[in-house]
């Protein structure tokens, strides 16, 4: 929505409310009434444009798929003609009212399957990492930074990233104190490299297709980059509270051994992510400017 989009809405709900302030009870439910029937009808004509539009495109798809011979060509037709199913143009129709009668709605169900699919990237990365990394001298190698700030659970100081040597399985001495290890730099690489990847394809993906905007896109990867370094500040402060206390009752309370290690693995690589899903939705909102804002407009 631009600048003066904003100005004209402010300015119309101004002047709605003075109308409403000097009609009756009974004129301003009239009035409420018949708005949601102009609102109703808006909608029901953009529906009917679309589909007409989708027709349209499906027409023209026809004929260009009639041109490709061979394998190519049989593949494509098998896809367009599953797609025109009843079946599936039943839930393409559903979609598309969606889209045009409950667009913020429809913004989050679609940010929210892409933010699972980049999650579960994430977690794989993680383990996959993890299991790589572990045969090598990073294990052993301690990675403390911005520290110490506190004391943790285990007695142990606090840093904001705080991966010291050894195994999650194993005992280590860390600052005079006998705890199990967090991975050293190992699991810090297996942790920042999966994130920093996610990140990298979460930002395209929401703003090419959930957002669909058309704003300068160094500008918004600028304000990406600072909202993200503040977020795993503030998860890896986070991290380092739970992350002792969580391998200790999988491993150690619970007895369950390597499994335990690599459970961990999924669930701290799983807390990441549902942080960076709540806290970068509004931020998307901001940095990416919608053309479904746009639509949202031209409904009411």
């Amino acid at each position: 929505m631009t600048a003066e989009q904003k100005a004209q809405k402010q300015t119309e709900k101004q002047a709605e409310k003075e109308k409403l302030s000097k009609m009756t009870k009974d004129e301003q439910n009239a009035y409420k009434i018949e708005k949601k029937k102009t609102l109703h009808a808006k909608r029901v004509s953009l529906v009917s444009a679309k589909e007409k539009a989708i027709a349209s495109d499906a027409s023209k798809r026809v004929e260009k798929l009639r041109g490709v011979d061979g394998f190519k060509g049989t593949w494509l037709r098998f896809w367009f003609r599953l797609g025109r199913t009843g079946f599936c143009q039943w839930w393409r129709k559903l979609w598309t009212k969606s889209k045009i009668y409950f667009p913020g709605l429809s913004q989050f169900f679609v940010f929210f399957m892409l933010s699972n699919g980049v999650t579960v990237f994430q977690m794989v990365l993680t383990v996959i990492l993890q299991d790589v990394l572990v045969g090598t001298d990073l294990v052993n190698q301690s990675l403390r930074i911005l520290g110490p700030i506190a004391k943790n659970f285990n007695g142990t100081n606090y840093y904001l990233f705080d991966f010291y040597q050894g195994l999650p399985t194993q005992t280590v001495m860390v600052d005079g104190i006998q705890v199990l290890g967090k991975g050293g730099a190992a699991y810090f690489l297996a942790f920042l490299i999966p994130l920093a990847l996610a990140q990298i394809i979460n930002f395209f993906a929401q703003r090419n297709i959930t957002f669909k905007s058309k704003s300068n896109p160094w500008v918004a990867a600028g304000w990406y980059f600072i909202a993200w370094i503040l977020i795993t500040l503030i998860s890896n402060a986070l991290l380092g509270l739970y992350q002792g206390p969580l391998y200790t009752l999988l491993i150690v309370t619970w007895n369950m051994g390597s499994f335990g290690n690599v459970l961990g693995g999924l669930l701290v690589s799983f807390v990441q992510c549902i942080i960076s899903f709540w806290v970068f939705f509004p931020i998307f909102k901001v940095i990416f400017p919608s053309a479904q804002k746009d639509q949202k407009v031209q409904t009411k």
